[in-house]
């Protein structure tokens, strides 16, 4: 169900989009997220916003 839903999804996207979409927690889609990212399926980016923690961006990486 989580590799259906992002590869949907066309540039970045964040556990949080793909946890709304799937209506699964947040907790739950990192975790798929970091494993997909780690066996490099997904390209992991943090953004740095002005104030807060970082945010985890994903995208799929070519030829997956």
């Amino acid at each position: 169900r989580v590799w259906a839903a992002i590869s949907q999804w066309q540039g970045m996207f964040t556990a949080a989009d793909v946890s709304a979409q799937l209506g699964l927690s947040r907790v739950t889609i990192r975790k798929y997220l970091n494993l997909l990212a780690e066996n490099r399926f997904l390209g992991l980016d943090l953004f740095f916003g002005n104030v807060g923690r970082p945010v985890s961006r994903y995208k799929i990486l070519k030829g997956k």
